[in-house]
């Protein structure tokens, strides 16, 4: 025994499965380790006692005997090593011919002691418990290597996608809006020159006017997409009858709805108050409606629908026009994607979906796509938070719109301190019961503390990130009674948005987070 291994003591909190039929040799081998009351050692003494411990809980190492009545020492460490492949597996046996022991080693074991030199066990246990944290620190540093090169290669592409989406964007623009130019200053020469009839100066006045408003819409697409990018988006939130701005807007449009035959009809018989802003709403069913006219063929049909569907407000709007490529659903709300239909149905910045997504998701709502595929027709469902008016006239009366989630368990996972304590404060004012971790480990020491009803956390965190979570939950929770996990940070990059949606989260929000809505929306989960 060297110096070191003299002076350094055993981890006070050791857990060791002993696998030991013999008492004396048993309590042998436990003097010889020189541990104190707080070590934990579970003796067993057979297989199926020795396969439960393993299943049941987590040891720091195996000591094992080699032979036993009822089975072999090769039988226990194949066991271990199909259970418990990570934990060292030590034999401690009273004759291991030379050959044996080399085949147990080749096996999988991490070394092996003679009784009758039971003074060699304590430096084995000590050099094994080393080797397994230098390896659990090597397997860390790969992670984060695989990590890093993972998060290095997709920035890569995404610069890459985004100097490409830069190009297309400025060629897109400057397409989009040359095309009203041309005819506004075309059709306002002409009138200037003069020598027009009566009747083609009503042209060119209908051709300017729908021009200038074609180009009116997407300098407003334009603004609108720059407020959400830089989190200036306001809303202006009041009870809103959506029943009512359905019906209005549905109004406004059946005269382009007309002009192509479209048959456009609504039901909005339902009376559905939601909290939210009039004019955004509004802009959502619009952009919705539009989208449908221009994919639908002359003579096609449109529905839009108001229902009540689990306490929720449900609005779908349907066509028979030309259908969505299923490859393509998943990327339809991102801005610049025009997805649907052929060239010559073409037009426009491509930005009235991702500016309906982003609305809706303001209002603590979900939007979706769905199509059977090209020249079957396309369905969009858009459900938002019903109002609970008795609780927020309660609430306006004490001067807060935040909801109610009294009895609410919910874990905060985020390593900025001022982060961490918004998310916390906005949660416990609406009465959650909220405990925060600063790190991946210590919400992992928090899972089996409680029965959690979700769980909100950073992506971006040192040692262990958000994916890591997910999947530490998705394996802790195999039965299914896993709680949602909320993705809150600063990436919202189209891919960013995939590759949470692809991990598990529940919802997605982009710092920096609008309080009110942030904490509707958590609480719609359980609506």
């Amino acid at each position: 025994m060297t110096p070191v291994e003299a002076s350094e003591q055993l981890p006070p909190d050791l857990a060791i499965l002993l696998l030991e039929d013999n008492l004396l040799d048993a309590e042998l081998t436990c003097a010889s380790l020189g541990v104190d009351g707080g070590c934990r050692i579970e003796r067993v003494e057979d297989q199926p006692s020795f396969e439960k411990a393993l299943e049941e809980h987590l040891f720091d190492l195996i000591l094992a005997d080699y032979s036993l009545p009822s089975f072999d020492g090769i039988t226990a460490l194949d066991i271990a090593q199909r259970l418990r492949p990570d934990t060292p597996f030590i034999f401690v046996s009273g004759a291991l011919g030379e050959e044996l022991a080399i085949e147990t080693l080749k096996r999988g074991a991490t070394d092996y002691v003679l009784k009758h030199r039971l003074e060699r066990l304590r430096p084995s246990v000590l050099r094994a418990l080393r080797e397994k944290e230098e390896h659990r620190q090597r397997q860390l540093a790969e992670e984060k290597l695989r990590r890093l090169a993972e998060d290095n290669a997709r920035l890569y592409e995404q610069a890459r996608r985004a100097s490409l989406a830069k190009d297309e964007f400025i060629a897109m623009i400057s397409h989009e809006l040359r095309t009203p130019m041309t005819s506004i200053l075309g059709w306002t020469r002409l009138l200037r020159v003069g020598g027009l009839s009566q009747e083609e100066s009503v042209t060119a006045l209908e051709a300017v006017e729908r021009s200038a408003t074609v180009q009116a819409r997407l300098i407003d697409d334009l603004l609108d997409i720059s407020r959400i990018s830089t989190g200036k988006l306001e809303l202006n939130l009041e009870d809103v009858d959506l029943a009512g701005v359905v019906a209005t807007t549905v109004e406004a449009l059946r005269i382009p709805a007309a002009e192509k035959q479209i048959t456009l009809q609504a039901e909005t018989a339902v009376r559905c108050i939601v909290r939210g802003d009039r004019n955004r709403l509004q802009q959502v069913v619009s952009n919705l409606v539009q989208n449908a006219i221009k994919f639908t063929p002359d003579g096609g049909r449109i529905n839009v629908e108001l229902e009540v569907v689990d306490g929720r407000a449900e609005l779908r709007v349907r066509d028979n026009g030309k259908g969505i490529r299923p490859e393509s659903l998943d990327q339809i709300f991102e801005a610049f994607r025009q997805e649907r239909g052929s060239p010559e149905t073409s037009g426009g910045l491509g930005l009235g979906l991702s500016i309906v997504r982003h609305i809706i998701e303001r209002h603590g709502g979900t939007v979706s796509a769905q199509s059977d595929g090209l020249d079957r027709g396309a369905t969009f469902r858009v459900a938002l938070p019903l109002l609970d008016a008795t609780r927020e006239r309660a609430a306006s009366t004490k001067g807060s719109q935040m909801p109610d989630m009294t009895s609410r368990a919910i874990l905060v996972v985020e390593d900025d301190c001022e982060a961490r304590t918004l998310i916390a404060t906005i949660l416990k004012r609406c009465g959650a019961n909220v405990l925060t971790a600063e790190s991946v480990s210590e919400a992992l020491e928090a899972l089996p503390r409680a029965t959690w009803d979700a769980i909100v956390s950073d992506i971006s965190m040192p040692e262990a990130d958000g994916y890591s979570l997910m999947a530490h939950v998705k394996d802790n929770y195999r039965d299914g009674s896993a709680p949602p996990v909320v993705a809150v940070t600063a990436f919202g990059t189209p891919d960013d948005r995939e590759r949470i949606r692809e991990a598990g989260f529940a919802r997605h929000f982009v710092k920096p987070i609008d309080p009110v809505l942030f904490a509707r929306s958590i609480a719609a989960m359980w609506a």
